[in-house]
């Protein structure tokens, strides 16, 4: 997994939260500096949906997952 993780850190979104050194707490952070920061320009409202996916990872398309993987140049 090391080894998958140096091939790709500098391709990935820096807002991705499920790598290592970085949580939820990192993510919900994130979220509530971004709602606090839309409601202090003023004149707007927010709403969050927030959904658990763990179990989607159970049906990943692994044809589609090569095919990422293909694109982002991973061994």
């Amino acid at each position: 997994m090391e080894l998958l993780l140096t091939q790709v850190i500098d391709k990935i979104d820096y807002k991705q939260f499920s790598i290592s050194g970085k949580s939820t707490t990192h993510a919900l952070t994130y979220i509530l500096h971004l709602a606090l920061e839309a409601l202090d320009k003023g004149n707007n409202h927010v709403r969050k949906f927030l959904a658990d996916f763990s179990k989607g990872f159970d049906l990943v398309d692994h044809h589609a997952l090569v095919k990422e993987f293909q694109l982002l140049k991973v061994d």
